[in-house]
C-alpha cells in the first residue's frame, strides 16, 4: 500500500498527507457531477445523466474504500473495485442515496471478487459545491462477507447494462455487515 511505504525522512507523512488531499478532491469531483447528473435528469438527457452516475459512483467507490480501509473488519488486501447502481433518489440536489452493488476484492493466492449489497448516502452544502457527509451500509450480515461471486463476464454485462437485475437485490437480509461514515 502506498501510504506505508517509506522513502525518506518524512516521505511517509507528505504521502499520506497526499492522499488524504486526493481523497478531499474527489469528495469535490462527485459534488459536482452530482450537480450535472441532477441537471441532466431535469433536462432528460439519459445518456448524460448515465454518464454523471458513471462519476458518481466511480467516486463513492474511492471514498468507500477509503472509509473501509479504517474499519476492523476489513484489511488492506480487501478493495472496492466500483459500484453498480440499481436505484438513485435524489431527494434534493442536497440529499443522494444510491442502491445497489459494491464490487469487492481481496488480493490473496488467487484474485477474488464478488458484489455486496450497498446504499450510499451523500449530502451536499446548500450551494452543492460541498459534500458535507458521506455514509455507506455495506455487506449483508446474514450471508457474510464474499459470498456474492461475480466472474468477469458478468462484471463487464453488469457495467454496460447496471439495470438488470441478475444479481438479486430481493435476496437481502436488511442488515449490514458494515456502516461507515464521515
Amino acid at each position: 500500500m502506498l501510504s506505508t511505504v517509506i522513502l525518506g525522512c518524512g516521505t511517509k507523512q507528505r504521502i499520506q498527507r497526499g492522499i488524504c488531499a486526493f481523497r478531499m478532491n474527489i469528495r469535490r469531483h462527485v459534488a459536482i457531477e452530482v450537480q450535472l447528473y441532477v441537471r441532466a435528469q431535469i433536462a432528460a438527457k439519459r445518456a448524460h445523466e448515465q454518464l454523471h452516475l458513471r462519476k458518481i459512483c466511480s467516486g463513492a467507490a474511492w471514498i468507500l474504500e477509503g472509509l473501509m480501509e479504517s474499519h476492523a473488519g476489513w484489511n488492506q488486501d480487501h478493495w472496492v473495485d466500483y459500484i453498480i447502481p440499481r436505484e438513485v433518489v435524489t431527494s434534493s440536489s442536497q440529499v443522494v442515496t444510491v442502491r445497489g452493488f459494491a464490487v469487492c476484492g481481496l488480493v490473496s493466492k488467487i484474485w477474488t471478487q464478488w458484489a455486496e449489497p450497498l446504499e450510499v448516502m451523500m449530502h451536499f452544502s446548500s450551494t452543492g459545491r460541498r459534500m458535507r457527509r458521506f455514509e455507506a451500509r455495506l455487506g449483508d450480515a446474514a450471508l457474510g462477507m464474499g459470498n456474492l461471486k461475480i466472474g468477469v463476464r458478468e462484471q463487464l454485462r453488469l457495467r454496460a447494462h447496471p439495470e438488470t437485475e441478475s444479481l438479486d437485490a430481493n435476496e437481502f437480509s436488511g442488515r449490514w455487515l458494515f456502516e461507515v461514515s464521515r
